[in-house]
């Protein structure tokens, strides 16, 4: 099941903020996730990796929404208009930031914690 575009213009007439968010062309950050994370790429045994744009964009709402990686999880499960922005269906699986090691603190061991 797919969100609709009756479902889009919904959120759109609620005022979604996200809205803004979808002018932003994160494609032009590919190259640069790919190059900065070029040593999580599945090959060490690890889970293949999310897309990196898609999780860029979760960290984008993490921090405009000081959300936790689990509360981040669950709204982009629940929230339509997050979904929406990361170009989700409802039957689509939904990574989270702590699946990828934050650049610089790979080797430390530490992941991205929220201090809320």
């Amino acid at each position: 099941m797919n969100v609709t575009r009756a479902d889009r213009q919904a959120l759109s007439d609620l005022g979604d903020q996200l809205e803004a968010l979808r002018a932003v062309d994160f494609e032009l950050f590919r190259a640069e996730l790919t190059a900065a994370l070029a040593h999580l790429d599945g090959s060490q045994g690890e889970r293949p990796p999310f897309d990196r744009v898609m999780m860029f964009k979760i960290l984008v709402i993490q921090a405009t929404n000081y959300l936790s990686d689990e509360r981040a999880k669950f709204l982009i499960n629940d929230r339509r208009s997050f979904m929406r922005l990361l170009e989700l269906g409802l039957a689509d699986r939904v990574g989270c930031p702590y699946d990828l090691v934050i650049p610089g603190e790979a080797h430390s061991g530490r992941r991205h914690q929220d201090t809320v």
